[in-house]
């Protein structure tokens, strides 16, 4: 189109009659060879920034709005030719219409897909390091997910023809504690210098084993605890400036799209997609949602859990303390309690009704069909693979490798009333369970949630948080 606008310029002017010139001839042969071959690129860029499932109803408006355009302009340019008998004005506007729209472009945020800080050398360019994957189709990315109680990091191939993963190079998470952290500062609102000092080490750990594998970008998301942190968004501003790390805070709904893509990554291919619901529960808050990226934003995780465990035995909060051992009537109170905590503050809020997305989701939870499997996901801590080890341990409540098949509310409740009541940390530590002093907080919060969205089973599946959706984000 630009180059139609210009060759007008020195085209003949209508009010001197002249033949057909070649610059008009060409110009004609030239728009009509490659009008249209803007479409394509268009609709690769549309699947990049919001998805395949969504390229027909994004092209659909664009092209309304080009036709609308087409109309506004042809209308203004005959016009125009009317009162001054060339387009010489129209075509000036129309080159800086064409100006302001590439600076448009330009600004569009490539959230999740690119990173926006630089890579090693301090380029811009999407290139990666050629001794490691020599094919262009393909390229290096490293992902973190910086959760409240576990930072995460993801590297793996990626084709660019398709945006998926085409082989897991390295897949890891560290504790860091960060919502345990900021529980117990003197606001309730700001991380400890140390925190911030582990997180940063171990990220720039994870940033040096990627570079081991030829990744020059890395970008991330964080979550929960950093929507609120005063010095979140100061420390996020520093792994971008100085190590070149790429962190964005993320929304809850974000979030719970990030998860579902990463439990259509791991769910049973026996499972229709539409009929996933993925869970993810952090330390933070939880979230659930459906094919259609509504999400139930549940505000509690596994510091709530941990907070009203101690509270129940008058214990002030500590990131390491621990309400342990429990009685049967104590982790039933736990379990009433937090159950209490959702209905009254979230599912029969009636100064903050529940949004149009939370009664979807709710609404399909409550009708229980057949068809809705609800994917549980997460990684060697996450409260779903402490159930899951539970499920399937021997007569010792042991840990063992577990099968992760389809389990209830009520065999994950007597399973607990079985093997892990009545016993001190130092016991369930002893049978395995890695953060011994939240497990039975963990577990109650999972069951809670089961009960006040009338979830009866569930499927476990594991990963390294919502790395594997980030990736083909």
């Amino acid at each position: 189109m630009l180059f139609f606008s210009v060759s007008k310029f020195y085209s003949p002017k209508p009010k001197k009659k002249r033949h057909p010139n070649t610059s008009a001839i060409l110009t004609l042969r030239s728009t009509g060879l490659t009008d249209y071959a803007v479409v394509p690129p268009v609709i690769g860029l549309v699947s990049r920034f919001i998805g395949a499932n969504a390229v027909g109803l994004a092209m659909g408006i664009l092209l309304a709005f080009h036709s609308i355009g087409a109309a506004i302009g042809a209308a203004i340019g005959s016009h125009a030719f009317d009162n001054d008998g060339h387009y010489d004005v129209v075509l000036a506007v129309c080159c800086g219409l064409c100006f302001c729209a590439s600076i448009l472009c330009a600004l569009i945020p490539e959230k999740f897909n690119r990173s926006k800080g630089k890579n090693e050398n301090g380029e811009d360019d999407m290139k990666m390091k050629s001794d490691t994957n020599d094919n262009n189709n393909e390229y290096v990315r490293c992902v973190f997910d910086v959760g409240s109680g576990a930072t995460k990091a993801h590297v793996a191939i990626i084709d660019r023809n398709d945006n998926q993963v085409k082989k897991s190079l390295y897949s890891h998470q560290t504790q860091v504690l960060l919502r345990h952290d900021i529980q117990s500062s003197d606001d309730g609102t700001t991380f400890s210098k140390n925190i911030l000092t582990e997180c940063r080490e171990c990220l720039l750990k994870y940033k040096k084993i990627a570079n081991e594998f030829g990744c020059t970008r890395f970008n991330g998301i964080a979550t929960a605890v950093f929507r609120y942190a005063k010095n979140g968004e100061a420390f996020l501003k520093l792994l971008n400036e100085e190590d070149g790390l790429s962190i964005e805070v993320i929304s809850q709904k974000e979030e719970g799209k990030v998860g579902y893509l990463s439990a259509v990554c791991v769910a049973p291919k026996t499972i229709v997609q539409e009929n996933i619901i993925a869970w993810d529960s952090g330390g933070g808050s939880f979230q659930i949602t459906d094919s259609k990226y509504n999400v139930f934003e549940g505000p509690y995780g596994s510091t709530h859990a941990l907070t009203r465990a101690l509270e129940k035995k008058d214990m002030s909060f500590d990131p390491r303390g621990s309400a342990s051992p429990f009685t049967k009537e104590e982790f039933d109170t736990l379990i009433q309690q937090i159950k209490l905590d959702l209905e009254s503050n979230v599912v029969n809020n009636s100064d903050e009704p529940m949004s149009k997305e939370c009664q979807i989701v709710f609404n399909k939870l409550q009708a229980a069909s057949d068809n809705v499997q609800v994917v549980c996901i997460g990684g060697d801590t996450c409260v779903f693979r402490m159930a899951a080890y539970l499920m399937e341990s021997n007569g010792s409540g042991k840990i063992v490798e577990t099968t992760m098949e389809k389990f209830s509310r009520d065999e994950l409740y007597e399973k607990i009333i079985e093997m892990l009541l009545n016993k001190t940390d130092v016991e369930l530590e002893e049978m395995g369970y890695p953060q011994a002093n939240m497990l039975i907080p963990k577990l109650c919060l999972m069951i809670s949630v089961m009960d006040c969205l009338n979830i009866e089973n569930v499927i476990y599946r594991v990963t390294n948080g919502s790395t594997e959706g980030l990736l083909i984000c």
